[in-house]
């Protein structure tokens, strides 16, 4: 604040207004910030793809990174020039969440800027990657899927979620830390939320859900975001 506005008397409504102001132009800010960060993680994903056609491209360029077999993520890595563990964290999200984009949700790599928008962002689709990763021994959950385990797959559809809302009226008990039931007991009743989570099925025993992150849902069906989605 400048020597200015601390030695001119204001009213608070006016110190509001001037923090109202600035509230929105951090807004626009971090908007144009988000779509420049996509569109430079689309531009690598399209080199990536390239150089990953070509084997002996691919061998040079893995060994340039010091990386074994994923060209996305060591593009992430070269891209980001990460080198400490939670950077290197990071660009992992950013690589699966952009592998989940384009092969298992089928998206255009021209389209990925828009895609990230529309999906929630890295954090979100990193998430959904974790959960459906193709190593595991279950099959991958397909993306749109009308089953009860894929509640997750397209919450951008307002009208979409009005026509299952009949998926609503079953019930499912989950384990939750307690600093995510805390979470919980707030969005009770008046929130739509999108849980990521793990399945487990102990020997004998019925399946569970082992909650991860609660992530509310706008009225118009997108992502809330609360924290930055290009981190933890």
């Amino acid at each position: 604040m400048s020597q200015e506005l601390v030695a001119t008397p204001h009213s608070y409504d006016e110190l509001l207004d001037r923090l109202d102001h600035i509230k929105e132009e951090y807004r626009r800010v971090d908007q144009r910030y988000r779509l420049a960060l996509y569109e430079m993680f689309a531009d690598a994903m399209k080199i990536a793809m390239a150089i990953e056609a070509d084997r002996e491209r691919k061998d040079q360029f893995l060994k340039s990174v010091g990386q074994k077999s994923d060209v996305v993520y060591a593009a992430m890595i070269f891209i980001t020039g990460a080198k400490s563990e939670e950077a290197r964290k990071k660009a992992s999200k950013a690589a699966r969440a952009l592998r989940y984009l384009v092969e298992q949700i089928g998206v255009s790599v021209n389209n990925i800027p828009e895609a990230l928008q529309k999906h929630g962002g890295i954090q979100k689709l990193a998430g959904l990657a974790a959960i459906n990763d193709p190593r595991r021994k279950s099959p991958p959950i397909a993306p749109g899927s009308n089953t009860a385990e894929q509640g997750e797959a397209d919450h951008s559809d307002a009208g979409h979620r009005k026509e299952q809302k009949n998926v609503f009226d079953r019930q499912v008990q989950v384990g939750l830390p307690p600093k995510l039931r805390a979470k919980l007991d707030r969005l009770a009743d008046s929130t739509e939320i999108e849980i990521i989570g793990l399945v487990r099925v102990p020997t004998g025993g019925r399946p569970t859900i082992e909650v991860r992150q609660i992530t509310p849902l706008s009225s118009s069906g997108e992502h809330e975001e609360d924290e930055d989605d290009w981190g933890e």
